[in-house]
This record gives structure tokens, sequence and C-alpha cells, in this order.
């Protein structure tokens, strides 16, 4: 189990109980509460009167106990099998941080999700933690079924069918009299304002006969349509009812209220998407935050075929990476494309400490071109979600392009071939117009042919050479490879240009100052020859870090290198100056003057946490370490026979005291265990001795 924190009163996990939850098969403890409506209510009671009892433990604050309400399974078990369904279940919802209100059960204090009255439409006990206490809750939301046996099971956030059957298979029960429910079966999605219908699927699960079921039809809390079945439904049969034809996108909310002309109470919700138009290629950007194994994704096409994702689980251990995939769509085709965080909080991170929050996009694109974003979530928006999806429905076709790598226009990111848009060069020359060697094109252009490297990522390029002749050169400046011939090629300047560092990492950065003959003088674009040059200082490093450099005088072709170290504790830009001398030629009149040469330093936000000694009394406590990393030194007395032993210290710093006689007894002078006057004849006679 992960555990999320959040640094001041709120975690999932309920850190003050390290005990384990009751194991399966325990007796339930008894307890009598009253809900916040006024209500005593008493579990052995409940138990004895042959009924089976669900308490769903949760917390105002706790988003997956949030998620979990609003999937809407126990409000449906209660409005099936409660006392105003076939009377066989009860089900309690018990809000057991005791530093929580009414008001956040309301949903108008401090800590609080939302009004829970809304999401449990049945009986809330704020019991302030006395009863999570007696169940050894130990995080949220914990949910147990307790059979009129008084056996326990944790039943947690299983769906419908499986608390069904916990609550009556594993209680040995039946179902008695009138019982059903119903499973949405309709469409889930509007595809270019088509039309779209709901249906659904009812089921008897009771001993009773059914003959009639209302249903009612709300989108987007508009009522739409009451439609009324009439029929023979026996138990354990099934009945497929259509709920009419739809254009309207959003909340689709289904009511059955009513069963054999009895009022029935049972609701389902379910989100109907619209779609967004689209080009016919998308990317979809998936950056994972701290918890990367918890999140998946999906594009599906109208029967429901996945044509692209990646599968819960399928991020394992890759924190803060960002994921790309190009997706090729059929043009006026419907499409879905869902994510998934199974513990219900998005890719919001950093509600839970110092982590980096995560974001899922989809753009569409043309080439390498975006044109618009079908979706742009971000964690750090603060909205929390187990499921979002949305409708895709291509209308722009975009994606074609030369695909043959031989043509002058070849597109790497073209998804569709078109290759009557391909161009190729004449013969005899390249894309560029120069003439190709003989072993290509033999007796062609032969006198135009330019011999000298011709790639142009190499140190010594020839934009005029027409064929490569071998001579490229390939060369990084740093401070591991001074003294060769190519620095030649290289201004006087510092090397590389920029420096990234992680706040709170520690950086040991080499810098190569080269010295070149020559200097260009920036604002007038005058070449300066450059005769030495020494180094005076490094200006614009942040406090955190230092400079070493060597002060000797260095000379055309000669280089150095500047050491920039320390742990970064800043987050921002600096541009470093290093201060040189240069004696120099200016129209052969020698000249001193001062010049500085610039690096840029950044020191970025640091996803990961800080390794470092966390504990403030030792001696290398790191105020911003993050996560202590065993390194921290406490220095002391090592040797427990010593009066002034620490039992703490890993470093012995001599500072050891004599552990004195063995008897334990500073007047016992010979050690014999007693004192006695033979002891004070001892000190008698040395009474007046200097002592070392």
């Amino acid at each position: 189990m992960k555990l999320k924190f959040i640094l001041t009163a709120f975690v999932c996990l309920f850190t003050t109980n390290m005990i384990a939850q009751l194991p399966d098969g325990s007796i339930a403890p008894d307890f009598t509460a009253t809900d916040i409506d006024g209500n005593e209510w008493n579990l052995y009671t409940l138990l004895e009167e042959g009924n089976t009892v669900i308490l769903n433990f949760f917390a105002t604050w706790c988003g997956p106990c949030w998620s979990y309400a609003d999937s809407g399974v126990l409000a449906e078990m209660n409005n099936t099998f409660g006392p105003n369904g076939s009377g066989d279940i009860y089900v309690f919802a018990i809000e057991a941080d005791p530093s929580t209100t009414l008001d956040d059960i309301n949903g108008i204090g401090s800590a609080t999700m939302g009004n829970w009255t809304e999401m449990h439409p049945y009986p809330i006990i704020d019991d302030e933690g006395s009863i999570f206490n007696d169940y050894q809750g130990a995080y949220y939301p914990t949910i147990y079924t307790i059979c009129p046996d008084y056996t326990l099971v944790q039943s947690g956030q299983s769906d419908f069918d499986t608390h069904t059957q916990f609550a009556f298979e594993g209680c040995a029960n039946s179902i008695s009299g009138t019982a059903v429910q119903f499973h949405y079966t309709g469409d889930t999605s509007s595809c270019g304002g088509s039309e779209w219908n709901a249906s659904v699927d009812l089921i008897n699960i009771g001993t009773d006969s059914i003959s009639s079921a209302t249903f009612s039809v709300f989108i987007n809390d508009i009522y739409f349509n009451e439609i009324t079945w009439y029929g023979v439904l026996d138990s354990g049969f099934s009945e497929s009812i259509d709920l009419g034809p739809y254009v309207d996108t959003g909340e689709l909310s289904i009511t059955l209220t009513e069963v054999n002309g009895n009022e029935w109470n049972a609701n389902k919700t379910v989100t109907i998407t619209g779609s967004v138009d689209s080009s016919n290629n998308v990317q979809v950007r998936i950056m994972t935050d701290n918890w990367p194994e918890e999140t998946g994704w999906s594009i599906t096409d109208g029967l429901g075929t996945e044509i692209a994702g990646s599968p819960v689980g399928g991020y394992s251990n890759q924190q803060n990476t960002l994921f790309t995939y190009d997706v090729s769509l059929n043009m006026e085709e419907c499409y879905t494309f869902t994510i998934v965080d199974t513990y219900g909080d998005g890719l919001y991170s950093s509600q839970w400490g110092n982590y980096s929050d995560g974001y899922a996009q989809v753009v569409s694109m043309d080439g390498e071109t975006e044109l618009e974003y079908i979706f742009d979530y971000q964690g750090a928006s603060g909205f929390q979600f187990s499921e979002v999806a949305i409708g895709i429905y291509p209308t722009l076709e975009t994606g074609f392009g030369c695909t043959d790598e031989n043509a002058c226009n070849y597109d790497p990111n073209a998804l569709i071939p078109d290759e009557d848009s391909c161009e190729y060069p004449e013969e005899g020359y390249d894309c560029e117009g120069y003439c190709l060697n003989d072993e290509d094109w033999d007796g062609i252009c032969d006198e135009f042919e330019i011999p000298g490297c011709t790639d142009t990522d190499a140190d010594n390029y020839n934009e005029e050479a027409t064929e490569d002749d071998g001579s490229c050169i390939y060369f990084t400046p740093s401070c591991d490879n001074f003294g060769d011939d190519i620095w030649a090629l290289y201004n006087t300047a510092v090397y590389p240009e920029v420096t990234n560092a992680l706040f709170g990492i520690y950086l040991s950065q080499n810098l190569a100052l080269n010295v070149n003959e020559l200097l260009i003088d920036e604002s007038t674009g005058q070449n300066i020859t450059v005769m030495d040059l020494y180094i005076t200082e490094v200006n614009g490093l942040p406090g955190s870090l230092t400079a070493e450099f060597d002060g000797n005088t260095f000379y055309p072709l000669d280089q150095t290198c500047i050491n920039i170290s320390g742990t970064p504790f800043e987050v921002g830009e600096y541009y470093l100056d290093i201060v040189c001398v240069i004696n120099a030629s200016v129209f052969g009149m020698p000249i001193e003057f001062e010049v500085e040469l610039n690096h840029y330093l950044v020191i970025n936000e640091n996803p990961n946490p800080i390794s470092g000694c966390t504990y403030t009394n030792a001696s290398n406590f790191n105020i911003y370490a993050t996560e202590d990393d065993g390194s921290c030194v406490f220095f002391g007395c090592m040797d427990q026979e010593a009066p002034n032993y620490n039992p703490l210290a890993n470093f012995d710093d001599g500072t050891c005291e004599d552990p004195g006689s063995s008897s334990g007894c500073v007047s016992d002078i010979n050690e014999d265990g007693t004192v006695t006057t033979q002891d004070l004849l001892l000190l008698l006679a040395d009474y007046g001795s200097t002592c070392e």
C-alpha cells in the first residue's frame, strides 16, 4: 500500500494506529451510537434480528472515499436491500476522524470534499474515531460486512455484485421478498451530435416475481422521460428495457422509482460524453506523477475496440516522466479517450507533500505542428478523478506526406503516405543542387566535385564541399581533452555555455576556458590579438556555490579549468561573469584591459526527494533534506563502561571518562568493595601530594 501524506493533518493512512485490520472471521465489536439525525443504533440488536450490517469508515477530506461514494455502490445496496428495499441489510457511514466537524460532513467546513449527506443516503455516524479504533482501522475508506452470526469480513471498495455475495452467500442468507437491481447497457457517447440510445437490464434478485417497473430519466438534472415496463420477470432472470433515444450529452441519471406498484429508490448515473472535433492524427501526452503505477489510458473506437493505450501498471517505477504517442484515426468515426487513476486522486501528487503533479493531454496534430488541445488535464489544477472520458470525432484530415527516404521532401513525421508529393533531384545532382561523384553517376559533373567535410554537425563542415572526403572532425570542448589542436577552431570563451543543476543535489561542474589567438570585440566586431590572459574572479554565483580556478597566466592555444561546486539551495537563473585580464595587441600597440566571459547557470526545482541527514541534533543535519539517507553523524563517547557513555553516538570523539573504581564507590580507595579505615589511611598517606 502506498502512503500519501499531507504534511498538516490529513492523511489517507490513519497513522496514529499501526495495528492491522481485524482479520476476516473475527467477531465484530458491539457498539451503540447515535447518527447525525438523532437516531440510536445498536449493532448486536440489528444482527440478532437477522440483518447483515455494512460499516463504511470514511473521512470527510478523503478523496478516494468520495470517489467510492460517488460510484453509488453502497447507496444501491441500501436502496435494494435496506429498510425500504428487501429489508435484509443496514448500511452505516461512520466518519472516523476526530479532528473533523459536522460542518465538514455537511460540506461547509474547511476539511471536506463536499456534502456527504447527499453521497450517503443511509445513516451517518460521527463517532470521533472510537468505533474505528475498536475495529483497528488503519486507512480510509475501510469497509466491513458483518453477518448475523457476529463474524465480519473486510469487503472493501467492491462492486454491487461482490458486496451482494459478501452479504448473502458469505453470511449464508437468502434474499427475501422483492429485490431488483439494474445495469446501464446503453450508449455512453454521442459522436458529432448524433442520436444515442439509453437502455438498462432489470434483474430480479429477490424471491418475488416482478410485474412492473418505472424509470425516470434526467440529463444534466433536467427531466426528460418516464418509462414503465410491464411483464413477468421471475427470480434469477433479467429483462432488457429500452429507455429511448436522446441527443443531449452530459450526466445521465436513471432512477428506478416503482417496482410492482410500490415506491422504490435506486439510481444510476452515467456520463454521456460528447465529441470534440479533431484532426485524424492526434498525439497523447502523459506526464506521470509520483505514483505512475496507478495511471492508465486508452483510445477505443465505436465498437469499443482499443486502438491505442497503456494499461494500469504500465508506467510503474517511471515517476515524473513524459510519454508521447502518435495515433492515427479514421475520418468521421467515433472514438473515446479514457484515462483512469486507480487511487482516485488523478495526477494531483502535490496534495500529499513535496511531489510533482502530472498531466494528460490529447492534441490535434498536423505533422509536428500543434493544431489544438482536445483534452488538457493538469494535476496542479487540484481536480481529482478515478476515470475521465471524452469523445473524439476526426473531421480534419492531416498527416499526409512523402515517406520515401530518398526524396528531397521526405517527411519522417508523415503518418499517411502521399507518394505523389515526393520530389527528387535531377540526375547527377543532390537535393541541394550539387553534383554527385562518379560512384553514383558515372561521368557526370566530375569537374565540379569539391572534396571536404559535408556533415553540418562536424566542427570543420565545408559548405562548399560536394564530396565528403572523410575529413570530418567531431570534438566536444571540455576539461577532459585539453591540448588538442582542434581548440584553435574555438573562440576565447567558456565551454559549455549552459549548466543545469537541481536544487539540493551536490554540483561539481568543470568549465573549460579556451584562450584563442584572437578575441572578437562584441561592441565593434574588431579582432583583437591576445598575448596572454589570467582570471581574477568569478561573479554571479548563488551563495551556496563556490568557484575554484588557476590564477596563472595563460597564452594563446592554452586552456584552463574552472570548477563550480557546492549544493545549490537557490532556484533560478544565474549569469556568471568570469572576469579576466587580457594583454592584447591592437593595431600593433600593447594594451591591458578587463573582459567578462559569460556562463549561464540554471538551478531547477527538484522533483525528487532530497537525501541527507534529517535529525536536527546530528552534526551534519541538512535543513533541506526531505529523505533521511542514514548518513547522520553523532559524536560522543562510545565506551559503554564510561560514565559519560552516549548510546546515540556513532563516531567516538575521545571524550570518554575514566570508569572509576570497580565497586562504584569513589571513597573505596583500595577498591575492595567497602569503605574502611584502611581507605582513610591510604588517603592520609597521599595527603599533600601533587597529582598529575
